[in-house]
């Protein structure tokens, strides 16, 4: 980040930038209750859709999560979790 993001924002606002920090990238460690908070964003979608989920367990590198809904929108879950929580490396969907 510095060398791109950083250095532009610097020189647009010179002095008047005390501190510059990657919010997105924050390692949180993953529970089943950070990952149900992030997956809060897409629960609008899903219920849209006439769907549900729910992070059920973490077990090491496993998530298992409840997850009624397209197909389609169960792949994105997938890809939310892993993106967020690196330390997840397989996510079960199943039938809640």
């Amino acid at each position: 980040m510095k060398m791109g993001i950083e250095r532009v924002l610097k020189e647009k606002f010179g002095d008047a930038l005390k501190e510059i920090c990657q919010v997105d990238q924050q390692n949180i460690h993953a529970t089943v209750v950070s990952v149900n908070s992030h997956l809060d964003m897409l629960r609008p979608a899903i219920h849209n859709y006439g769907g549900s989920v729910e992070v059920d367990s973490i077990e090491g590198e496993i998530c298992h999560v409840k997850y009624n809904g397209p197909d389609q929108i169960g792949v994105g879950i997938k890809a939310a979790i892993k993106d967020k929580f690196p330390e997840i490396t397989k996510v079960v969907l199943s039938n809640s």
